[in-house]
């Protein structure tokens, strides 16, 4: 990669953003008021909510006064009522691993095992009296505690022990990215590296308060505040844009929590009730309601579908259908054979969206291959995606299942990020050659703990440029190859969330090999691509000439603000494909020239200090 000098800078920008609605609200949504005690009259009184965290898309619970909390098991349309033992008002709530931790004023901690019919309880600091304001833990062990004090309190034993930290006093909020990163907000940010023992201030051209703070990875993160700020950082903290998310409101102007889903989808809840949704990493807002309602304080939003707000007097504002505004494009194209470019006449095409923080696989769209080939996908919001073809399994398979455009493996499947409908993106894929033959391989597959066996990790049997055999682990992480012909072979393991690997085997005539495991590592957290670029490209796009439609392709290797932009040959820019933030990765972007005469254009990639133009000619 070229080496420039880069001058390092503060940069300090204050971008209005845009709201494309002021007037809208959620779908199907249903207001509930919880009641705190019965009472002989037969009315009862309202609850304050303050916080709700959700274990799946259905089971969540939400706390609240005097030792209340809540449980739903139907994704928030009803809830049942428990009491803690200790009568006492409850702040925060995090489930993490099947556990649940809450905090309460007075400096109460409880937690308890989803399953455990009691509650654990103690005071995590005895020298003085302290209110607990929030709790988070990121995963099994490592959670923090923050406090009216200023003191801050750490865990790596899950809320077992808790050790006690005055490095910086204040009221900050905190986000525990990983075992050893956390972000601390407040009157100012700072970033941790070291569990909190030392840090490091991250300076924002602002003087005003810090409320909430939600980074997507180590790169790229957001916070939000006083006179309607979110602050933006696509470097670690090291720069910050700063928008102001609505200029419109005459209601309060003070943001109080941020949430960001993935790199390009988040919430933010000012006061007044202002609910802001955001579908290209915060470049614009939506405004998604009209109340005016000061209670509502705190929000989840359980999956993808469902979205929760909660506040004082018992107040839930359930919706269902937060995606009712956002665009939806398609993807079509054919699935093909490699070696012969013959349409595969069977199968299923899966659009799927891998999480590297929460490690969550998320299935967007799914369809199924025409005789001819085609297929298409109908179901596509704004977000990145890799497209795998699969054989239909109640048939023979005759090809391995094969990621866009045509590998065998997940991590260096090109991502799809959808702004339009996409055609012509056709997924080749690799014959499975049914060779049959009398030896056989089989072994265990585990992650990188041995008492940890991996099931459904896709085992590959390749010979030369041929594609013998595929099967799947089991439960156990056992597999076999069988009725395979004697050779040398390379066997490859991929699973989604692993990297990839493979081992070289020689085998026999009526050979059975028995005990060939194997060993595979979870991808890190903050890596959006096992094969992560090493330089920013812009690729000659494809097909070129091209009547209507045509394919751009280009390289980040890291996180960045990009735009992809057309112009005519006179150099007016006649389109903006993106304009938005992605992770490190190759990403392919299709432009639809219909409305256009036939004539040479332009296609130009910016992102930081780099640049690219290229030359593409429309032929109709």
């Amino acid at each position: 990669m070229a080496n420039p000098t880069i001058v390092k800078l503060i940069i300090f920008l204050l971008l209005p953003a845009v709201i494309y609605s002021q007037n809208s609200t959620f779908e199907n949504e249903t207001l509930i008021n919880l009641l705190s005690d019965d009472i002989s009259n037969g009315a009862g009184i309202y609850t304050n909510l303050y916080d709700v965290a959700f274990v799946n898309s259905t089971t969540g619970y939400l706390v609240s006064d005097r030792g209340l909390y809540y449980k739903t098991i139907d994704g928030g349309l009803n809830w049942s009522k428990h009491n803690l033992p200790v009568k006492i008002k409850l702040n925060s709530i995090s489930i993490n691993n099947e556990i649940i931790h809450i905090v309460s004023d007075s400096g109460y901690y409880f937690r308890k095992h989803l399953n455990d019919s009691s509650w654990n309880y103690f005071k995590v600091d005895e020298s003085l009296p302290v209110n607990l304001t929030k709790v988070e833990f990121v995963n099994t062990h490592h959670g923090i505690i923050s406090s009216t004090s200023g003191k801050y309190y750490i865990s790596s034993n899950s809320g077992l022990n808790w050790s006690i930290h005055t490095n910086i006093t204040g009221n900050y909020n905190f986000q525990i990215f990983d075992s050893l990163t956390i972000f601390a907000a407040g009157s100012d940010f700072r970033i941790s590296t070291n569990k909190g023992q030392n840090w490091s201030n991250k300076f924002i051209a602002s003087s005003e308060m810090i409320n909430s703070i939600s980074f997507v990875n180590r790169n790229l993160g957001f916070l939000c505040g006083e006179n309607d700020k979110v602050y933006k950082t696509t470097n670690g903290g090291d720069n910050w844009l700063i928008y102001t998310i609505d200029n419109q409101t005459t209601q309060p102007k003070s943001l109080i929590k941020i949430k960001f889903l993935n790199e390009v989808f988040g919430v933010c809840l000012g006061k007044g009730g202002r609910i802001y949704f955001t579908f290209n990493s915060g470049l614009t807002w939506k405004r998604y309601n009209n109340i005016n309602d000061e209670y509502l304080v705190n929000f989840a939003i359980p999956d993808k579908r469902r979205f929760i707000t909660i506040g004082m007097n018992g107040i839930i504002r359930y919706s269902n259908n937060i995606f009712s505004s956002a665009p939806i494009y398609s993807i079509s194209g054919k699935v093909k054979y490699s070696n012969d470019s013959q349409n595969v006449s069977d199968g299923y095409v899966i659009a799927f969206h891998y999480d590297y923080v929460s490690k969550v696989t998320t299935v967007i769209d799914s369809t199924g291959i025409n005789f001819d080939g085609s297929y298409i996908l109908n179901n596509l919001r704004i977000d990145t995606c890799r497209i795998v073809a699969y054989p239909n399994s109640k048939i023979k398979n005759d090809f391995i299942p094969t990621y866009y455009p045509s590998t065998l493996f997940w991590s260096v499947a090109e991502r799809i990020f959808p702004v339009a409908n996409m055609t012509d993106v056709n997924v080749m894929v690799f014959r499975d050659e049914n060779s049959v033959g009398a030896s056989s391989i089989s072994g265990i597959v585990y992650t990188n703990l041995l008492s940890n066996p991996i099931e459904n990790v896709r085992i590959i049997a390749k010979k030369g440029n041929s594609h013998l055999k595929f099967s799947y682990s089991g439960s156990g992480g056992e597999y076999s190859l069988i009725d395979i012909p004697a050779g040398n072979y390379r066997i490859y393991f991929d699973k989604i969330g692993f990297k990839n690997d493979s081992i070289t085997v020689n085998l026999f005539d009526n050979q059975h090999l028995v005990g060939i495991n194997f060993n595979m590592n979870n991808v890190a957290s903050d890596v959006e691509n096992i094969l992560i670029p090493v330089d920013y490209k812009l690729y000659q796009n494809y097909p070129n000439p091209f009547n209507p439609k045509t394919k751009i392709k280009f390289d980040i290797y890291k996180h960045s603000d990009i735009s992809l932009s057309i112009y005519d040959v006179t150099g007016r820019l006649i389109e903006n494909l993106i304009e938005n933030n992605l992770p490190a990765g190759t990403y392919t972007l299709e432009w639809d020239a219909s409305a256009y005469p036939s004539g040479v254009y332009f296609y130009k990639l910016k992102v930081e200090n780099y640049s690219d133009i290229k030359k593409m000619i429309l032929i109709k």
